[in-house]
């Protein structure tokens, strides 16, 4: 099925990881980005005249939940086993595809720090998405139907006190 479907771009309100939060103020300028064959999902941001982009593969995610509801915006909540990487643009063209390199992780290490990523999306925006990833990656259909988050530590590497 994942090799029939086309990547899909879906504009995104609001991410949250740890304490950086990013809010869209125009439609575009955050992204949720699901590529079926790559098996990886991409938060990307205009900032300036630069984007950024966080990319999680799939074999990362340890946790899935979205919450549609009638006249809502909706949520999308991923937990992570490992950080994501970072990467930013480079020599931006007007009407030409983007040229990556990675980068340091530019939230303030919260997203290296914190398993969670929290996203809101306009009305209807999420649930055609949500719903051709888990049709496409059954691991994502039984992580949805566990409870949520599945880990009690938020972090990803902690003392013995639960300290980041």
């Amino acid at each position: 099925m994942s090799s029939r479907v086309k990547a899909s771009n879906f504009a995104a309100s609001f991410i949250k990881i740890g304490e950086w939060q990013r809010a869209s103020k125009n439609e575009g300028d955050l992204m949720a980005k699901c590529y079926f064959l790559k098996k990886k999902l991409v938060w990307e941001f205009l900032q300036g005249r630069l984007k950024y982009k966080i990319e999680i593969q799939w074999s990362d995610i340890s946790g899935i939940k979205a919450v549609m509801e009638k006249n809502q915006p909706g949520i999308l909540q991923i937990e992570l086993n490992r950080p994501p990487t970072f990467h930013e643009e480079i020599d931006p063209q007007p009407r030409k595809q983007a040229i990556w390199k990675l980068a340091k992780d530019f939230t303030g290490r919260q997203a290296s720090i914190f398993r969670m990523h929290y996203l809101t999306f306009p009305h209807k925006y999420l649930d055609k998405h949500y719903e051709n990833l888990l049709l496409c990656e059954p691991r994502f259909f039984e992580l949805s139907k566990q409870s949520f988050p599945t880990l009690k530590n938020p972090f990803f590497h902690s003392n013995s006190c639960g300290n980041p």
